[in-house]
């Protein structure tokens, strides 16, 4: 409720039943330094903080470690003006997981999450499992199937770069944030700008179209 009223854990790390405070790393003989760790497990990992989402502007251009750090569960990386949400879980340490990997979708904010197939189809009962690697996926490919299949095609949102971060901008820096499905524009208006590379494109008259 914002602060109105203030609610604790119990030693267990369990919510709603009557928790003190008092963090369960050391308990009653706490440090700083588990207190800290505590809110870090229980609270901050769990969501009970809150900002689970990382916003277009701190995870867009983000790649391999960083990139999988920002979108890695229970964080999630999106877009905030919409519901779309992209994550990956890690699931190295489950024992009946087909894959060490998932790259998962949301189109409500996070409240139901979504798989794609191994070749990259939707609404057809993915499981998540990238289709690079699929039941061997590495962390490196699960990053790229997030870029490709996720990120590239709209699914996490934050498509339309904003006007404090394009405007002043030139040469490649403004190609790369101008560049499809990416675009430049004013999230305030409907304007939009986009180049699209078309160099691959064996029927098409320009390599580019603006």
């Amino acid at each position: 409720d914002g602060g109105l009223t203030w609610l604790g854990l119990t030693f267990g790390g369990e919510p709603g039943q009557g928790g003190t405070g008092c963090p369960g790393y050391g308990m009653t003989s706490a440090t700083q330094a588990q207190a800290i760790a505590w809110l870090q497990d229980e609270h901050i990992d769990k969501g009970r903080c809150g900002c689970m989402t990382v916003p277009c502007e701190t995870w867009q251009g983000s790649t391999g470690e960083s990139l999988y750090s920002l979108a890695l569960s229970p964080s999630m990386i999106g877009d905030t003006t919409t519901n779309k949400r992209c994550r990956i879980d890690d699931a190295t340490k489950c024992t009946t997981c087909a894959c060490d990997y998932y790259v998962k979708y949301s189109k409500d904010g996070g409240l139901t999450w979504l798989g794609l197939t191994f070749g990259g189809e939707p609404g057809q009962g993915g499981t998540g499992c990238p289709g690079y690697g699929m039941t061997s996926a590495t962390q490196a490919q699960a990053i790229a199937w997030l870029q490709d299949e996720h990120i590239d095609k709209g699914r996490c949102g934050c498509m339309t770069v904003p006007c404090e971060t394009w405007q002043g901008s030139t040469g490649e820096s403004l190609y790369s944030l101008a560049l499809s499905p990416s675009m430049i524009g004013d999230t305030t208006t409907n304007k939009r700008c986009r180049i699209d590379d078309a160099t691959k494109c064996t029927t098409c008259a320009c390599d580019y179209y603006v």
